[in-house]
């Protein structure tokens, strides 16, 4: 099957073309014309609307910024007892800590700004990029498990990895790293995974 938009090829029941996000018909192939939905009610959860938006959250990294802070406070402790006042490695030290911190924080916001996750009724996407993006799409119905993941700072930040496996050939496995709450998160998504293979099912019975 082509899409008729972008003319390249997907999966024969796509609801959406993979490459450019066209919405397909569900009469575009002959085999889906059995599972046209007659009637279609815009108000149910089944048609396409936004439900959640994220990315890697800050408190994830609470623990990178507290190990940072403790060799920082350490190696200050070591400098100061084994060298005198107005020594210049201690100038250094306090100059290296600072850079350090820069760095940590600048390697932080590009992997926080650096990709972000939205999920609607149907569709789950996945931005990459800060000056040039990447968005991959996966829809819903293709997803057959969900998995969390968390440590230990990660329970107690309420922060996790939630990893998405699925029939999709593209993108099998897919993970949203590092989001706020995301038992609800991953709640949510099975929610709308459960809606959407009901709703296929009444729909080939018909």
């Amino acid at each position: 099957m082509k899409c008729p938009k972008c003319s390249r090829a997907i999966d024969d029941d796509s609801s959406f073309c993979r490459h450019c996000g066209a919405h397909l018909p569900a009469t575009a192939h002959p085999s889906n014309r059995a599972r046209a939905m007659p009637d279609a009610d815009p108000s149910d959860p089944n048609e396409e609307t936004h439900v959640w938006e994220g990315r890697r959250s800050w408190r994830s990294y609470y623990g990178v910024w507290a190990l940072a802070a403790l060799c920082w406070i350490m190696s200050l402790v070591f400098i100061y007892r084994v060298t005198e006042t107005g020594s210049s490695l201690r100038t250094w030290v306090w100059g290296l800590g600072a850079a350090a911190w820069v760095a940590v924080f600048v390697q932080e916001l590009l992997l926080v700004f650096g990709q972000r996750y939205r999920m609607t009724t149907q569709r789950l996407f996945v931005d990459r990029g800060i000056l040039m993006r990447i968005t991959d799409q996966t829809e819903l119905r293709r997803i057959d498990d969900v998995r969390i993941k968390q440590g230990v700072v990660d329970r107690i930040v309420d922060t996790g990895d939630v990893e998405i496996l699925g029939t999709d050939a593209t993108d099998a496995r897919i993970v949203l790293k590092s989001i706020h709450q995301p038992a609800e998160v991953a709640e949510t998504l099975l929610k709308y995974v459960r809606v959407l293979r009901q709703r296929q099912l009444l729909v080939e019975q018909i």
